[in-house]
């Protein structure tokens, strides 16, 4: 009766480490890529989800609405920076300045940035649902490439624009 050797020879570990090294250099990149991408999804889904409630609450509560960068969940910031934060409130009609705060999100946005469009600080929603002004995009970017887009129309629908190429708009 032979016996068979318990255990690994020294070429069958070095061969299964090397396998194991080409296996992580190859799939941590693209779990990189994958871990971006969902981060990316959850952004752009929660930025969507944060018009819809603004658009909500104007129609609701009959009053105008906005929707502006924050970073501290009080003050709406001018710089288009959206990535520290959002806040929901509604206006004074008179002075346009912040009423009651609905909501302050802040999304997990780690290296991501939400870069709003450039004379549109606030999104306002109007108590009929219309966000007035021009169409808004908020534009989401990592290291010059651009992930996806969120536009706003005057009608108040936002729409989810994907994308996963370098551009311009990120710089």
């Amino acid at each position: 009766m032979t016996r068979m050797p318990s255990g690994f020879s020294l070429v069958e570990a070095m061969t299964a480490l090397a396998i194991l090294a080409v296996i992580v250099t190859v799939g941590i990149p693209s779990f990189a890529r994958v871990q971006q991408r969902w981060r990316a999804a959850a952004i752009l889904h929660e930025t969507t989800a944060s018009l819809a409630l603004a658009r909500l609450e104007a129609v609701k509560r009959g009053t105008t609405v906005v929707l502006c960068p924050s970073h501290d969940g009080h003050r709406c910031r001018t710089d288009g920076i959206w990535e520290d934060g959002w806040l929901i409130a509604t206006e004074n009609r008179r002075d346009r300045s912040l009423g009651a705060r609905v909501r302050h999100v802040v999304p997990s946005a780690g290296t991501l940035r939400l870069r709003g469009t450039a004379g549109r600080p606030r999104l306002r929603f109007e108590p009929t649902g219309w966000s007035a002004g021009s169409n808004a995009t908020l534009r989401l970017c990592d290291a010059g490439t651009l992930l996806g887009k969120v536009v706003l129309n005057n009608g108040g629908r936002a729409r989810i624009e994907r994308a996963d190429r370098p551009s311009a708009e990120c710089r």
